[in-house]
């Protein structure tokens, strides 16, 4: 497989599976209940890939950086997490962005985005 179409599956959330050598989609939740279940999905989003999450750089820049979660219609939270694996730096950094599209009625007014850059 040449870069240029493995760059390609991976903008498109795929990821090669070693073990069985064919391509597997990544789920990524959308909406949610609350601001903690979108963040904890897209931590969770990183280990699936492979990627360990620094807990002192979550709580940093999410809970201290941007305390409270995103009130106002349309508002947005947005933390860039760096990451590790194996246990070495990664130049690549998990972005989460989590807007509140408002609206008491809506069951899931919790919108994320998130992804690995």
């Amino acid at each position: 497989m040449n870069t240029k179409t493995k760059l390609a599956g991976l903008a498109r959330g795929f990821i090669q599976d070693k073990n069985l050598g064919e391509a597997t989609r990544t789920k990524v939740e959308t909406y949610f209940k609350s601001y903690s279940e979108a963040i904890a999905e897209a931590i969770d989003y990183a280990e699936k890939n492979g990627y360990e999450v620094d807990e002192d750089d979550v709580a940093n820049q999410i809970t201290f950086a941007y305390p409270g979660r995103p009130k106002k219609d349309g508002e947005s939270k947005r933390a860039t997490i760096a990451l590790t694996k194996n246990g070495k730096p990664q130049r690549k950094s998990l972005t989460i962005v989590v807007t509140y599209l408002g609206g008491e009625k809506r069951q899931k007014p919790y919108e994320l985005v998130t992804y690995i850059s």
